[in-house]
């Protein structure tokens, strides 16, 4: 029997037909690559380009990572936005700084973002959370977000009642939704290549300027 290591060494980890990263090119600052590598995402069809793996540390120092949706990239890095009652922000509230992974496996491509973290002013999270869809409203109006839930039926029946409030008009917004923004000190560009190994590109942040270097794969 094929053990389960030779199994996943067998896989394939990238199409041959990949966009090309022409480093010599690449922008003085990140962010706009980044923007430009997500609407390249977008393009190609990618199954939700805009999720983003978010990385927090507690003050003794355990890692947690879950993935998330984007919701913009502007001048001054990546924003996303949650629920205030759960792991993420109780860490981000100790420790404000936090890394972001988006990959696109059928680009062969990933980024790393990483910066302190600021959240933004209600007024940003109120205008978020009533742009977001009805269901996701709901689901994120229940409970105590990673508290234990004491069955799922009771789950169903609670988010069908938010659910029919929501649509009704007559939920306001929750309280407890925040919106924040990593605002990058270092964004590093990840490329395959059909024949020519990987590609590596840094840069970092001091004060208003930015140093891009090539980096060893």
């Amino acid at each position: 029997m094929t053990s389960l290591r030779d199994r996943l060494r067998a896989l394939p980890s990238f199409d041959v037909d990949l966009p090309q990263f022409p480093v010599e090119s690449a922008p003085a600052r990140p962010l706009p690559l980044l923007v430009e590598w997500l609407d390249a995402a977008i393009s190609a069809g990618v199954l939700v380009p805009h999720a983003v793996t978010l990385s927090t540390v507690s003050v003794a120092g355990t890692a947690s990572a879950r993935t998330l949706i984007v919701k913009d990239v502007n001048d001054d890095g990546v924003v996303f936005a949650t629920r205030t009652d759960g792991r993420k922000v109780a860490e981000l509230e100790r420790v404000p700084h936090a890394a972001l992974t988006f990959y696109w496996r059928e680009l062969g491509r990933q980024v790393r973002v990483r910066g302190l973290v600021r959240r933004e002013p209600e007024a940003v999270a109120r205008a978020d959370e009533q742009a977001r869809p009805a269901h996701s409203r709901a689901a994120g109006r229940l409970g105590t977000q990673s508290s234990p839930l004491p069955s799922r039926p009771e789950y169903i029946r609670l988010f069908r009642d938010e659910l029919e409030r929501i649509e009704g008009g007559e939920a306001d917004v929750s309280g407890i939704w925040a919106v924040f923004t990593v605002v990058a000190d270092e964004v590093e560009f990840w490329a395959s290549t059909p024949d020519e190994g990987q590609i590596r590109l840094a840069y970092t942040r001091s004060g208003d300027e930015w140093t891009r270097s090539l980096l060893w794969p």
